[in-house]
């Protein structure tokens, strides 16, 4: 045979290749190109050109392009002679021309080379010797009596060596030292560098060089595949016309596992090993290794009648035995069309599922929502020009009010709170710093001031927080303050009964607010409006988390919950250091975690002036009353940039619009 015969013999072998390197070509896989850094698997095995083509970097390869690449072989020739050695081919000159054999493993068998003392294991050479003497009579004979054919013997490239002795590497591991005795055995390889020697007169079974899978490439096949324990046991049913592959011994449970992996293993696995507690604790921890790396299995009961294995059971009843493997295959095939049927059914019901979250089946639930909102009433914040920008109503979603410290945040939203519940909204107030007792008192002490400006009575009778809740105070105070009080007192209780205050330090969750509002509904049949005093406080989700890190999961949590509940979250934030003396910014918000991504609406207060050049803000605060301005900053769904201005009487707990009526009574108190 010529060099140009050779090398489309060469050609052909592909496919077995790029099986050793461990790729299953029957799906894409990484791309060979050394240039390519391949993270989703591009490139493909054309069977029909005997090519490898990868559609990410279009790099196209036969074997000889591989096998350069890989050792770094630039010359054709160089190329050539590689790939001989490789795919265990000698090209042999007679009469000027040259020659092509195979050494020994079939063309579909997987090589191995392995290291040891630094030098190659190859028994190639040595298969193809003994596979020549398979037909001698004492080989005959007891393939005859073990009930394999020559024919099976030759399939799978047994062999026999009539004087056999250990290979001379492994001499110096016998117990004297001494070399072993010859004696005629059968040679059954499983790898370049892997056989079982058995004595064909006494049955003695030695393993030669590192241990692999005997016909591990069955397990790829679309087919079922028996494991058995020894390879005699796996030509059993090869002899039958079945599929089978041997573990080798009950210990190379994890060995025979790793194989499968790396093959890509695909067959539905028979598990059939020795009818022994040996082989019966093997079947356990076998099951349980290919339930972890979720492969496949089927184990049947009796297979093997009362024999121990598989070979003993074709020396004795053959029929039989082709009975118990043939209902044994019928008994998988069952259970894989009963789970197949279920998959089938299961990923329809899943692909009903997903079709659900398209907006075409969503328009039913859609137009139901619109209707179920004509009834509701719009919920305003007291503030006439805030409810103007925020569209005359607070929508579900996550509304975020940053200022700096002192600035009366608290108070703001407070006052947001009680008109809701004046409203007859339900609202849910989780304090994380201030006590109950002291928000109630804000508030009495806001409607002391707010009944006087109502009825033009003095606002000297208007009490403050202390002047509401030191009871020491109340046997100094005149009738006409305690007629203040009691009057301001009547009015928080209209609107409190809807006013819902969980206090806490440090000990609230988000899961915890959420399992307020479930609480909520399940005993008042209302959603509420969920107000968090304040973000950064809230109970850390992760402790060995950074701040900034539990802050962004509570602001998502809090965005899910308005989501999931379809109701305003408000949430009361600090600002970054940065923000005490310049004009207020998103940028505001960046110390304070992903609010200023999440949040619907973000609103921040100021003092007035805060960023001029010659602000002072320690003046500013002294100011009675002081001047506030509030800017929206982000508004997904309606005007964002306006500024409105507030008078804050940070004495009785009130914010006033500075249109508002009562600002001029408040400043001539």
């Amino acid at each position: 045979m010529n060099r140009s015969e050779a090398k489309e013999i060469a050609k052909t072998r592909l496919q077995e290749y790029l099986q050793r390197k461990g790729i299953n070509t029957r799906k894409p896989f990484r791309c060979l190109s050394h240039d390519h850094e391949d993270k989703n698997p591009s490139m493909s095995y054309d069977s029909s050109r005997n090519r490898v083509k990868c559609f990410g970097c279009d790099a196209s390869y036969d074997i000889f392009d591989l096998v350069g690449n890989e050792y770094g072989i630039s010359d054709e020739k160089d190329k050539f002679d590689k790939v001989y050695e490789i795919l265990n081919l000698t090209v042999e000159d007679t009469n000027d021309n040259l020659s092509l054999k195979a050494k020994t493993l079939s063309v579909s068998k997987p090589v191995y080379t392995r290291e040891t003392d630094d030098k190659k294991i190859d028994y190639s050479t040595f298969y193809q010797e003994a596979n020549s003497n398979i037909s001698q009579k004492l080989s005959a004979d007891y393939l005859e009596k073990r009930g394999i054919s020559i024919e099976t013997a030759k399939r799978y490239n047994l062999g026999y060596v009539e004087q056999w002795t250990l290979p001379q590497s492994l001499q110096k591991n016998t117990s004297d030292g001494k070399p072993s005795y010859p004696s005629p055995r059968l040679i059954i390889p499983a790898s370049i560098d892997h056989y079982t020697a058995i004595n064909v007169k006494t049955n003695q079974k030695l393993k030669i060089g590192k241990v692999r899978i005997f016909n591990i490439e069955a397990t790829t096949e679309d087919k079922p595949c028996f494991v058995v324990e020894s390879e005699l046991d796996a030509l059993s049913f090869l002899e039958l016309g079945f599929n089978a592959v041997s573990v080798g011994s009950t210990s190379y449970v994890d060995i025979f596992c790793n194989a499968l992996q790396k093959f890509n293993a695909k067959s539905p696995l028979v598990i059939a090993l020795d009818n022994d507690n040996a082989g019966k604790e093997a079947s356990a921890r076998l099951e349980d290794k290919l339930t972890k790396i979720n492969i496949k299995y089927f184990t049947p009961e009796d297979i093997y009648h009362n024999y121990k294995d598989a070979n003993e059971f074709l020396q004795n009843e053959k029929k039989l035995f082709v009975e118990k493997a043939t209902t044994a295959i019928h008994s998988l095939q069952e259970e894989i069309d009963i789970n197949l049927q279920a998959s089938i059914e299961a990923e329809e019901i899943a692909r009903q599922e997903y079709q659900k979250i398209t907006a075409y089946s969503a328009i039913s639930d859609f137009q139901d929502y619109i209707q179920s909102r004509r009834g509701k009433k719009y919920i305003s914040t007291s503030f006439e020009q805030l409810d103007d920008k925020l569209g005359n109503s607070l929508f579900e979603g996550l509304y975020a009010i940053g200022a700096i410290s002192s600035l009366g945040k608290t108070t703001f939203i407070l006052q947001i709170a009680d008109h809701l519940a004046k409203q007859g909204q339900d609202v849910l107030y989780c304090s994380l710093e201030m006590s109950k007792y002291e928000l109630m008192g804000k508030s009495i002490s806001r409607e002391t001031s707010l009944h006087c400006a109502e009825h033009d009575i003095d606002t000297r009778n208007a009490k403050t927080i202390r002047g509401i809740l030191d009871g020491r105070r109340y046997d100094n105070y005149r009738e006409e303050d305690k007629k203040v009080i009691q009057s301001a007192t009547d009015n928080y209780k209209a609107y409190s009964s809807n006013l819902y205050i969980h206090e806490g330090i440090g000990d609230i969750g988000v899961e915890k607010i959420k399992s307020f509002i479930e609480e909520h509904i399940k005993f008042t049949g209302n959603t509420p409006i969920l107000i968090i005093d304040y973000l950064q406080i809230i109970a850390p989700d992760n402790p060995k988390a950074t701040d900034k890190q539990n802050t962004d999961k509570a602001v998502l949590e809090l965005k899910r919950i308005s989501r999931d509940f379809k109701t305003p979250v408000i949430v009361v934030s600090s600002l970054n250091r940065a923000s005490y003396k310049e004009s207020i910014t998103m940028d505001a918000f960046k110390e304070s975690g992903a609010i200023e991504y999440s949040s619907d609406v973000l609103i921040g207060l100021q003092l007035k002036g805060a960023g001029n050049k010659n602000f002072d803000v320690d003046a500013a605060k002294k100011a009675y009353p002081r001047e506030i301005e509030l800017k929206i900053l982000k508004n997904r769904n309606g005007e964002t940039g306006s500024t409105i201005e507030y008078q804050y009487y940070p004495m009785f707990n009130v914010f006033s619009e500075c249109n508002k009526k009562y600002s001029a009574v408040f400043n001539s108190g």
